[in-house]
Formats: structure tokens, sequence, C-alpha cells
């Protein structure tokens, strides 16, 4: 059963206090008796998307920028894959998809962006060889950093804190840390966007409260010298009267004023402070500012942005293939077939310029209806399949003749 943090039960996020508290449990080093805890730390982070709409967009973006990639597996290029790979190939694209081992990505990304996860497979024996059957996901609170190893740690909840090291054989780990001087840095990207979110939620309830105060504008009379303090007494009620009720009746000596300033400075420093809040959330996650920091007309801090942004997703794609190519592939080619004669297949996203199928279609009808040119250009089949984005049947597929 999940971590439950009872700080969390019945509030969405954690006081002040309560948040140091969890940070120096998770900043404890395990020595002497004393055990590194990051269960408190870790759901913390994990509720933070539910009250800053801003990181959630900022989140999905960069997992869905990931996931939406195109990818395939292959045998590395460097190789000739001969015919017996290539029916390999063909069984392991097919357990992949059977098994639904593209979902890991969420996995990964999540891994990334919090610091660790880790999925449990479940293998069987099918007709298809031994595959995934099952997969299961492990609630982030639940994990820690191994102290032994680059793997990770299951905790078990209980009076007494334990943590058992997840058998890298059966489970697909993802461990990051974007602060390398920092050994055991928890939390990864979301911590360090925490307290940002943090203070955004709370100004939020803090300019909330001063509208109560000043959601309208001031009111104030003025009034001649000379009046008693009985008559002042009567003025203070009238101008209570109209705040509350918008109508009240003055004597002709009195004069009612409005002053707006409080309201407009407060609207204006809470929006100043939300919009650099999200300027610094989107350069931490993005490597720059979504919105509107690249001026109109400036091509090249456009292009500048845009390569940095790049350049954070050629690292998740990267991290993404060495997991799954290493941690998956791997382990499903030694159950199904043994030590590979040349070097395991291995995960790919194609990061190439996306294929023209409609215009690739032309040239190969092109050549199959010329037969001196279908002899001058012979042409692979796997390729005419890759250039027209079909997949190669596999034994007992239906085929049209």
């Amino acid at each position: 059963m999940p971590y439950q943090n009872a700080d969390l039960t019945n509030n969405i996020l954690p006081t002040v206090d309560q948040l140091r508290k969890y940070l120096r449990l998770a900043n404890t080093p395990t020595q002497n008796g004393a055990q590194r805890d990051v269960r408190a730390l870790m759901t913390f982070l994990q509720r933070l998307c539910e009250v800053d709409l801003y990181l959630m967009g900022l989140v999905q973006t960069r997992k869905l920028a990931i996931q939406t990639y195109p990818f395939d597996i292959r045998l590395p290029q460097e190789y000739k894959i001969s015919p017996l790979e290539e029916k390999q190939l063909t069984e392991t694209k097919r357990r992949f998809r059977r098994g639904k081992i593209s979902d890991l990505i969420a996995d990964i990304m999540n891994g990334i962006l919090y610091g660790m996860s880790a999925v449990r497979l479940e293998w069987e024996n099918t007709p298809f060889g031994t595959m995934v059957a099952n997969k299961f996901s492990y609630d982030l609170s639940d994990l820690d950093f191994s102290d032994e190893t680059n793997g990770l740690y299951e905790i078990t909840n209980g009076n007494t804190l334990t943590k058992s090291e997840l058998d890298p054989e059966v489970h697909i780990l993802t461990r990051h840390n974007p602060l390398e001087n920092r050994k055991f840095y928890i939390g990864s990207f979301m911590r360090s966007a925490m307290m940002l979110s943090y203070l955004k939620y709370h100004t939020r309830w803090d300019w909330r409260d001063l509208n109560k105060r000043h959601g309208i504008p001031s009111t104030y009379a003025t009034h001649p010298d000379g009046i008693d303090d009985a008559e002042v007494s009567k003025l203070i009620t009238m101008v209570e009267k109209l705040k509350n009720d918008s109508v009240a009746v003055f004597p002709d000596y009195v004069k009612i004023l409005y002053d707006d300033a409080l309201k407009n400075d407060s609207k204006e420093s809470f929006n100043q402070f939300i919009s650099a809040a999200n300027t610094e959330l989107a350069i931490l996650l993005h490597g720059q500012n979504l919105t509107t920091e690249i001026k109109q007309g400036s091509k090249a801090a456009a292009e500048v942005h845009s390569t940095v942004d790049d350049l954070i997703i050629v690292s998740d794609l990267s991290k993404v293939q060495q997991i799954i190519s290493e941690q998956y592939l791997k382990h499903d080619y030694l159950l199904n077939y043994g030590e590979p004669k040349n070097d395991f297949f291995e995960f790919v996203f194609v990061q190439d310029e996306q294929e023209d199928f409609e215009s690739n279609s032309r040239i190969i009808t092109n050549l199959f209806s010329d037969p001196e040119l279908r002899k001058q250009i012979p042409l692979k089949k796997s390729e005419v399949y890759k250039k027209l984005n079909f997949t190669p049947p596999a034994d007992g597929d239906e085929v049209f003749n």
C-alpha cells in the first residue's frame, strides 16, 4: 500500500514547517542507524501539479514531446542483418507491441522529472515467445536511491522504515539527478520547482484575502473643521453603510471620495510575481519561456530558444532509448534467443525528417511498373515497407494476394 502522508489528508499542501521537516528527512545521510526518509517529500512533489496548472502544462508538454515521437526497434546499423535476425526482429516487435511496452515511456519520463520511477515486469511463456504479460508501476513515494548501486530501493511502509533493493532483472528502473555534485538529490526537476509553485499557491490566497479587505475601492469622506465628535461618529456610520449597501445619505457639507490605488497596486504586484515565477518554471523544464519572452522579429533569439528546447528533448530521448534498450530489449532477447551473434536489438526514436509516404508510394509504384527499372534498381523489401509506413506481415497474419 502506498505511503499515506497524514499532513496532506485534509490539506492540499503542507505548512512551511512541515516542508522543512520533509527536506530534513530527505537530506539525512544513511549512516549510524539513521535512515534517509524521502516518502513525505515525494508525496508533496506529486501534489504540486494539482495546485499549479501552469506547472502541469509544462510537465505534460515535456512528456508528450517524447511520447508522440515515432520509434523503431532495429539491429545496430553497423551490422548487416541476417535472415534469422530479420525473423527475430519481427518477433521482437510483435512482443513489444502486444506487451504494450511503449507505455513505459510515460513511467520513464516520470523518473526523469521526479528523480526516480520503477515498473515491475511479469514475464510469461506464450505462443509468441517469453513476453511481458503484466506491468506494475510503483508509487514514487515508495522508492529511494540505492546507496550501494545505481539502482533503487523499495520502501516498506510500516512501523519501522525498511528498504530492499529492486531486482533489475524484473524491473524497469529510472534514476535521474540533474545535480551531479549532490549525490542524493531526491526529486530532480520537480524538487527545484517546488518552492516557486508553493509560493504561487499561497500568494493566490494572500491576494484573495487582500481583495476581501480592498476588493472594492477604499471609501472615505471629508468634512469641514469644527463639527463635534458626535457628528463625526454619524459620518463614519454613513460611510460604513455606503461600503456595505452602496446607498447612504450624507449632509451637503460632506464630500465622498474613492481610492482605487491600493486595489490596482496589489493586482499589479500579484501579476508580476506570477509572471516571473512562470518564466523561471518554463526555463527550468524547457530551457526557455514558452510565452512572450521572445520579441517579435527576433529570429536569432527564437532560434537559440528553439535549440535549447531541442537539446532537452534530445536528452530525454536518449535516456528513454537507453533504458528500454538495456533494461527491456536485452532481457527479451536473452529469454527468447540467448546470446546474440552480433548485438542486441536497440530501441530508437526516429529523429530524422518525417517521411513523405505519399511521395514514396508514387516512386515505388513507378519503379514496379517498369520491368527495366526494377532490374536496374532492385528494392529491399524491408525498406519498401518502411518507406510506405507499413508493418511487414508475420507468420500467420492474413495478407492480400
